[in-house]
């Protein structure tokens, strides 16, 4: 679910709208990768992620550049915490007393700024009871992990997750803030894998650099939307694979089954990061030689 806005400047002299006035004086914005990974502090391609560094949820995204002055489309994501929906709120705001603009909401009705803004406990309570919906079809197994697009990488909301929610003293709304927040401020990298076309079909590989503390998936997967530009669908990927780095020597120690990779890792090295990831702790190079060999012992 989304709650979508389209704001269309009025009158014949129209003005660009500063980035300034989207964030006010607590957002930060970036653009999205092709994995959905934020690349923080650009403000370039034509549609932003905008999120509160302090209170890091799921963002929501603006279509803008400097120079636009007929209209900009918001997009805010449910469920998400009621400190986004605040912030997402005083964007428009802050973007409606700038332009002399009509602002539509979920692409067919006009409101009035003021009962946009009154509705806003509403759509917080609607939230709080879509997220408690959700995390009792979780619970009982009507659905599976929901992967949610967030501020910096996306998170998949599972199981552990949906429990916490529901046990959470302040309620789920309040377990979702601060384990979106506390998830996406860890000092880690999150792994993507590259693609590559060989003889045998496409393949993708992931790289693990031996001081870096890294997210990786449990089943890795094809980037949503993403296309195969001959047949226009989603990319079928034979294989995957990782490379073992040591970033101060510059060397690959080799590359190995990701699957092989994952079996390979020691306990006490890895841990879970949500419903569809892993953290894998920083390895020694002399830990990452012991790695691949164990990988390549078991590669038949």
């Amino acid at each position: 679910m989304s709650i979508d806005i389209v704001i269309r400047q009025k009158g014949f002299f129209k003005k660009t709208l500063p980035l300034s006035v989207i964030l006010g004086d607590r957002l930060a914005c970036g653009v999205y990768d092709s994995h959905f990974r934020l690349e923080e502090g650009v403000a370039e391609g034509g549609e932003l992620a905008v999120y509160d560094p302090a209170h890091k949820a799921r963002g929501f995204t603006v279509t803008w550049t400097p120079r636009e002055r007929k209209k900009l489309t918001l997009r805010a994501l449910n469920p998400t915490t009621p400190h986004e929906l605040e912030a997402y709120y005083a964007a428009v705001e802050r973007i409606m007393t700038c332009w002399n603009a009509t602002l539509e909401v979920d692409g067919f009705k006009k409101v009035s700024l003021f009962t946009f803004l009154d509705g806003k406990e509403a759509m917080i309570e609607h939230n709080d009871r879509y997220l408690e919906m959700l995390s009792d079809k979780v619970l009982s197994g009507q659905r599976g992990p929901i992967t949610l697009c967030c501020a910096l990488w996306p998170l998949h909301f599972g199981v552990e997750e949906a429990r916490a929610a529901k046990e959470h003293p302040a309620g789920a709304a309040a377990y979702l803030a601060e384990w979106l927040h506390e998830r996406q401020s860890m000092d880690a990298y999150y792994a993507a894998p590259g693609f590559f076309n060989e003889e045998g079909g496409l393949f993708g590989r992931f790289a693990f650099s031996a001081d870096c503390r890294s997210i990786f998936p449990l089943t890795p997967s094809v980037p949503f939307g993403a296309t195969d530009p001959k047949t226009g669908r989603p990319p079928v990927v034979e294989d995957y694979e990782i490379a073992l780095v040591i970033p101060g020597e510059d060397r690959v120690i080799g590359t190995v089954p990701y699957d092989l990779f994952l079996n390979a890792l020691e306990s006490d090295k890895v841990s879970r990061y949500d419903a569809g990831c892993i953290l894998v702790s920083p390895h020694t190079p002399a830990e990452l030689e012991a790695l691949y060999l164990r990988a390549k012992r078991n590669l038949v």
